[in-house]
């Protein structure tokens, strides 16, 4: 499946150097999921729908059926970092509505090692994200989706006032539902999915009087659910999700002249990006002394992914994200669990790096993740749990 989306890709490589990825992109935050669901699966949820689905990983899976989802987002990191926020969506007949605010304070300046790729800015205090999203249904099969993202964030350089950079990006998506196959007591129902992420004008973040790319990615994925036809206490006994995804970060920079005349690297026009990201990659670390190198192959992340619920309730999750080379530090193996009650959904999360990673104590995924979800029925309808049968 890498060889022939690099084989595909390819064709539209138009330059023969290529100078950034997401250790050098904006607000690479953009990127960090705070849907505990989507951290046990190790963003590999790019074809789900409803439950399993993420609206920063595709927007066109969001929403449940007749039904308001309200996520609060609380977590710490680091030494006096932060992550706060709430997620809402809900799922009206063809159309799917979602919105999201969220605010990252790292507790003042990150300092990670020089050389070293960091996932907060050295010089960024917070980073603020609003985002909309709306999924439309046109078939029965087949779903569209779009977000808006605005995204700011305060950042002081050496000793100058604080700084505040504001931009705009958008998401979009697709996913196609298989037709379901029934064989006895087991149904299976295949789906693919689609996805281009934070693709919009770079904003100003690592470089002084100059703009950094947005970490813009593209997924491509699928996912089968094998679901069991007989039921206790008149709840599915077992369905087994099987998700897959591969990923491509598309952000570049470019040698640019700016008002003082000065040639400087600055972020590349989003549109012109989309066709110059397929090449090979070059970068310098370690006191710009090396010089790596990725070719379209090495660029590539693959994410692979499974959960497994019993009586629509106890879940147990699983997945591995294997980084691209220049990122190869961030590969990461997840563990999830999760109780669901449908008016409340328990979600636990543990990810770890399989690499050594320098900058963990900073990182906002590393770790223990406890989330909760309320849901609101739209319909009237009472809504069927385990809890009607085990307390009546």
């Amino acid at each position: 499946m890498r060889f022939i989306l690099c084989f595909l890709l390819s064709s539209f490589s138009l330059t023969p150097t290529a100078y950034a990825q997401l250790f050098e992109s904006a607000m690479p935050s953009l990127t960090m999921s705070t849907n505990i669901k989507t951290t046990s699966l190790a963003n590999a949820n790019v074809a789900a729908v409803g439950e399993l689905s993420d609206v920063h990983i595709n927007p066109a899976g969001i929403g449940m059926a007749h039904t308001v989802e309200i996520i609060p987002i609380l977590s710490s990191f680091g030494i006096n970092g932060r992550m706060t926020g709430a997620n809402l969506s809900t799922d009206v007949g063809r159309l799917a509505i979602a919105l999201t605010a969220r605010k990252m304070d790292t507790g003042g300046r990150v300092d990670v090692g020089f050389g070293q790729p960091q996932l907060l800015n050295y010089y960024v205090k917070n980073e603020s994200i609003l985002n909309g999203a709306v999924a439309y249904s046109i078939t029965d099969k087949f779903r569209l989706g779009l977000g808006i993202n605005y995204i700011r964030n305060e950042r002081k350089y050496f000793r100058s006032a604080t700084e505040i950079h504001e931009g705009m990006s958008f998401d979009f998506g697709l996913i196609l539902e298989m037709e379901e196959f029934e064989n006895n007591s087991v149904r299976l129902k295949p789906s693919f999915g689609f996805s281009l992420t934070d693709f919009g004008k770079g904003i100003r973040y690592n470089r002084y009087k100059t703009n950094d790319p947005l970490p813009t990615t593209l997924r491509l994925g699928a996912s089968l659910d094998f679901e069991t036809t007989n039921e206790i206490y008149d709840q599915k006994l077992i369905r087994i999700s099987l998700l897959s995804g591969i990923s491509k970060i598309i952000a570049r920079q470019e040698l640019k002249e700016n008002s003082a005349g000065d040639t400087v690297w600055t972020a590349m026009n989003p549109f012109k990006a989309l066709f110059n990201s397929w090449d090979t990659f070059h970068w310098r670390e370690a006191f710009f002394s090396q010089k790596g190198k990725a070719i379209l192959a090495e660029q590539i992340w693959l994410q692979g992914a499974f959960e497994v619920k019993v009586l629509e309730t106890f879940a147990l999750r699983m997945g591995y994200e294997k980084a691209a080379k220049r990122e190869n530090l961030l590969s990461k193996i997840t563990f999830g669990a999760g109780i669901d009650l449908y008016y409340l959904n328990i979600d636990y999360a543990w990810l770890n790096y399989v690499n050594d990673y320098s900058a963990e104590d900073y990182s906002y995924e590393l770790g223990h993740h406890l989330q909760l979800t309320a849901r609101i029925p739209l319909d009237g309808h009472k809504p069927d749990s385990i809890l009607n049968h085990l307390f009546k």
